[in-house]
């Protein structure tokens, strides 16, 4: 075969792969649910498992409510920001779930359980975008803090830029277990909460294009909520979505697990 024929051949397939480049999607579930909520209570031993089926390639996060009656007391420990979360998607009903903020499901969970359809769809539609995430705790006498670095990737062959999106950075306890029912509904054992959002639930407009190929990277230390439960069950979950109101489309995952904090004072009465 000719030499020039053949290079030409290889950078015309170089510019298809990359044109067609996306990465593997990590679909978040969201779910709203309460520890007032008699429904919640039979949903999540059910729906829990069934999302620990699909591993890595799903990030749960949970929001504590006030429906159908506030006493809740994680979501009494920060109600401002579930509260936002719950109005950027007009939740009116407890268990519920939106998946990558969009339909083809937004619903009761046990749905989403009965037909999963929807979500292995999902899981087969591929992102513009790889994003990572990690993070570290620090305990200090007076100064508890976490520190957390994302890293969004741009994998498609066109700018990522839209007016609307949005990094969301959450601060979660992966587990919470109360010696007995937390409020009214028998539920001892929470998973996924979301303790914190950073800045707030207005999460860090994505204000910089980022061009096929490069990397934008986002660093933020701020002091660990004073509620928390316990330090050894801090994980991080990220996620870049179009805020508009008429879309509210997620992109992208990514989940930073729990791991052992560091520093000289180790604050005893939270590691549990």
């Amino acid at each position: 075969m000719n030499r020039n024929f053949t290079l030409a051949l290889l950078l015309v397939l170089a510019f298809v792969f990359r044109s067609d480049a996306q990465a593997v999607r990590r679909v978040l579930i969201e779910e709203f649910t309460s520890a007032t909520c008699g429904p919640c209570a039979a949903t999540n031993p059910i729906f829990d498992p069934f999302l620990k089926t699909f591993g890595n390639q799903v990030t749960a996060l949970k929001y504590q409510s006030y429906i159908p009656v506030t006493g809740d007391p994680m979501y009494g420990q920060n109600t401002p920001e579930s509260q936002a979360r719950h109005s950027f998607y007009g939740i009116n009903s407890a268990p519920s779930c939106r998946m990558d903020g969009v339909t083809p499901h937004n619903g009761h969970p046990i749905n989403l359980v009965a037909n999963p359809t929807p979500l292995t769809t999902r899981l087969a539609v591929t992102s513009p975008i790889e994003l990572t995430v990690d993070h570290k705790v620090t305990l200090e006498t007076g100064k508890d803090s976490i520190e957390i670095n994302i890293s969004i990737k741009n994998v498609s062959s066109t700018d990522f830029t839209g007016a609307n999106y949005v990094l969301q950075t959450v601060i979660t306890e992966e587990e919470i277990k109360f010696p007995r029912q937390a409020a009214t509904n028998g539920e001892t054992e929470f998973s996924h909460v979301m303790r914190k959002m950073i800045p707030n639930a207005s999460g860090t407009r994505i204000t910089q294009a980022i061009a096929p190929g490069q990397t934008q990277d986002f660093r933020f230390k701020v002091p660990l909520p004073a509620y928390l439960y316990s330090v050894n069950q801090i994980a991080v979950v990220a996620f870049v979505q179009n805020a508009a109101t008429s879309s509210r489309e997620v992109f992208q995952s990514a989940h930073s697990a729990p791991k052992a904090p560091e520093g000289n004072f180790l604050d005893v009465a939270m590691i549990k």
